[in-house]
């Protein structure tokens, strides 16, 4: 499934948002995929009140999006700083993910496993929504005869966390409602950066 993006402007940062329903099924299979992974066996026992808190994270939660295609030697210049992950031609795509409430969130979550089981489908919901995207966005670009890597995560496979800090800033993540703390960590929980080489 190829999501309806934005237009890819280099330089100019654009912002969407993924519904639930448009990713439901591959969201709910990583979801349950969580809860058996964390605790064998309580899929089943409490599959009830899972299914539940399940479907009122559909009805509240949303995925926003903000990705953007940068070419080194542009503003903002924090990108001098990812200059080392940058293709020959000097082209890197930043995104930034993070879930959050739509206006029908109403009711609030107090018990300590509803509030695990709705942090779980937020995870899925982040994972799977940003797979997608990326999926669109190699095809979005191949059309421009670009090829875009894999991932490259902060804080894994010898990629510095502190990445991550440039990532939040030259995408202004914060207008999203989100902020980064002292030690790199993102809130809201379920908010991630990436960067792709693109060549």
């Amino acid at each position: 499934m190829r999501l309806n993006l934005p237009d890819l402007k280099r330089n100019d940062p654009q912002t969407f948002t993924i519904m639930p329903s448009d990713i439901a099924e591959r969201t709910d299979e990583a979801f349950f995929r969580y809860i058996r992974r964390d605790h064998p066996g309580l899929a089943e026992k409490r599959i009830v009140r899972i299914n539940e808190i399940r479907d009122y994270g559909t009805e509240v939660h949303k995925l926003i999006v903000r990705v953007g295609l940068f070419r080194l030697g542009n503003e903002p210049k924090e990108l001098n700083e990812l200059s080392a992950y940058a293709g020959k031609e000097g082209y890197l795509v930043l995104l930034f993910a993070t879930v959050a409430e739509n206006e029908s969130a109403g009711q609030v979550i107090y018990r300590t496993f509803d509030r695990y089981v709705l942090n779980r489908y937020g995870a899925a919901l982040v994972s799977e929504g940003v797979k997608e995207t990326e999926a669109s966005l190699r095809e979005i670009l191949s059309e421009d005869g670009f090829l875009m890597s894999d991932p490259l995560i902060p804080g894994m496979d010898g990629f510095p966390f502190e990445v991550q800090r440039f990532i939040f800033y030259i995408l202004d993540a914060d207008e999203l409602g989100a902020m980064i703390m002292d030690n790199g960590m993102i809130a809201p929980m379920n908010s991630l950066t990436r960067l792709y080489t693109v060549s």
